[in-house]
């Protein structure tokens, strides 16, 4: 974790730094919050992406309010389950300028997510979210569905391999049809 520390203590000077590619580095938890300490202070990045860096439990995700400039985050294959899920989203509703969420691959949607529909009704400004390869349960898909059918900027949605029932892809699909949403289908229905 040292290396981590020493890399948020340079960003913190870092007035130039625009992307940030960590992925497949084993930071955890810990590391990310020494690393967004760093990128608070710098406040320029604006692609951050965190993809397999074994990310659970997301209490750094508070520092995320303080970066104004951040618009692409990126934390597909990790390990983020319900709990995590909850406390990101939380921070997340301050982020006004976020654009794009990759949450793929991840442990989350076994429970209903009361912090997901909140999120994309506050944050404004999000235009792509994908949730790909986790497995939604109907609790998760319903509250996924209103949350969809709120939002006032969300453009695209990746539902992919996430075990969608044929009759809730069919209700997704309609909201996405009439608000000229993209959907990037899921591949594999449940009947």
């Amino acid at each position: 974790m040292a290396g981590i520390a020493s890399l948020g203590l340079a960003l913190s000077s870092s007035e130039n730094l625009r992307e940030l590619q960590l992925h497949g580095n084993q930071i955890f938890d810990d590391g990310a919050a020494q690393l967004f300490r760093g990128l608070e202070e710098a406040n320029a990045i604006t692609t951050l992406n965190l993809s397999q860096c074994r990310l659970k439990s997301c209490l750094w995700s508070i520092h995320i309010r303080n970066i104004s400039s951040l618009c692409t985050l990126l934390l597909a294959y990790n390990q983020i389950d319900e709990s995590g899920l909850e406390t990101l989203f939380e921070s997340l509703e301050a982020s006004c300028c976020l654009r794009h969420l990759d949450l793929s691959h991840n442990l989350f949607g076994t429970m209903q997510s009361l912090n997901m529909p909140r999120f994309i009704r506050a944050n404004g400004g999000i235009l792509s979210l994908n949730v790909s390869g986790n497995p939604l349960c109907q609790v998760f898909q319903n509250v996924f569905a209103e949350a969809v059918a709120e939002s006032t900027s969300l453009l695209t949605v990746d539902i992919t391999l996430c075990g969608i029932s044929a009759e809730q892809s069919k209700n997704l699909q309609e909201v996405m049809t009439k608000k000229r949403m993209i959907q990037v289908c899921n591949a594999l229905l449940i009947e």
